[in-house]
């Protein structure tokens, strides 16, 4: 929202159009936060306002996002448009998973759940391994090849304070490897995520 200030700014002083997206919103994620939660402050909600009331254009990566913007702050529906995040096609594709369970040496018949992320309270990577763990203590026969692999970042040094075990990998971003099934644990979610998806 600050970069959309700036551009706010800019709109009125060079005379440009400004289309601006919202990274999160902090009127949905006020509304989604769980209880004793940090409450977004008024500050930003008000900023937000103001970039929607003088945006030519406003783009959303879901449809559940652009009605949030309509409902939480007033734009126009003709105001909004809907641009769906796109993919690096070059970092993401297919792979050969043998060779690169190979490379991290990971057996060829784990079954793998993979986080990837910044480890931080908000992404949750704490509630996944508890969910893996619940998940061999219902099921023990799981546990000779479930793993779980967490990938993080260079800089991200709370990586050390996952409870860990056997069964989880830490790997930084730049290794490569792949899965079965891709895991998006958080606390509660707010922009464009489907309402299924958003803590109830």
């Amino acid at each position: 929202w600050l970069s959309g200030m700036a551009g706010l700014m800019l709109r009125r002083s060079h005379g440009l159009p400004l289309v601006h997206t919202m990274h999160t919103m902090a009127h949905v994620k006020n509304g989604a936060r769980p209880a004793g939660g940090v409450r977004e402050p008024d500050l930003r909600a008000l900023g937000e306002s103001q970039i929607v009331a003088g945006a030519e254009t406003l783009t959303a990566n879901t449809t559940d996002e652009a009605a949030d913007l309509v409902r939480a702050y007033g734009a126009r529906p003709e105001q909004v448009a809907v641009v769906p995040p796109g993919v690096d096609l070059h970092t993401f594709h297919p792979c050969d998973q043998d060779q690169s369970r190979d490379l991290l040496g990971v057996d060829h018949e784990a079954q793998v759940v993979l986080f990837v992320g910044r480890i931080q309270p908000l992404k949750a990577p704490d509630v996944l391994i508890r969910a893996v763990a619940r998940l061999v203590e219902r099921e023990p026969r799981r546990r000779e090849h479930l793993r779980l692999i967490v990938k993080f970042g260079d800089a991200d040094h709370r990586a050390e304070d996952l409870p860990l075990n056997d069964s989880i990998f830490l790997l930084r971003i730049g290794q490569q490897g792949w899965l079965i099934v891709v895991a998006w644990p958080r606390r509660f979610f707010t922009a464009g995520n489907h309402p299924d998806m958003r803590q109830r």
